[in-house]
């Protein structure tokens, strides 16, 4: 079961717990789609599901924020000179730009 974002289990812990009954009646596993918050994965886990997967759009967005915001640091602050073509950069740091 999933949605854009992860299911709110908190919220519908009635309605998911019933579905995953009638799921597993007819054979099939159930894996919910959830916020990697404390209160949706315990309540995840009562609902009796097989597997739970995390969101992890917060984490990837702040990620890419974060490593925009070193880039420009780097670039901007301190440019190595054999940063000159962007080809040159290290492995380290392939995105950002001299």
């Amino acid at each position: 079961m999933t949605t854009e974002g992860g299911l709110d289990v908190v919220a519908q812990e009635k309605a998911i717990t019933d579905a995953r009954k009638k799921m597993n009646d007819a054979g099939i596993e159930v894996s919910l789609f959830i916020t990697p918050d404390e209160k949706q994965i315990e309540a995840a886990a009562r609902t009796g599901s097989q597997f739970i997967e995390l969101h992890t759009g917060a984490f990837a967005e702040e990620f890419h924020t974060r490593w925009a915001r070193l880039c420009r640091a780097l670039t901007r602050e301190n440019p190595p000179k054999m940063w000159a073509r962007r080809s040159l950069a290290p492995p380290i740091f392939p995105n950002c730009s001299g």
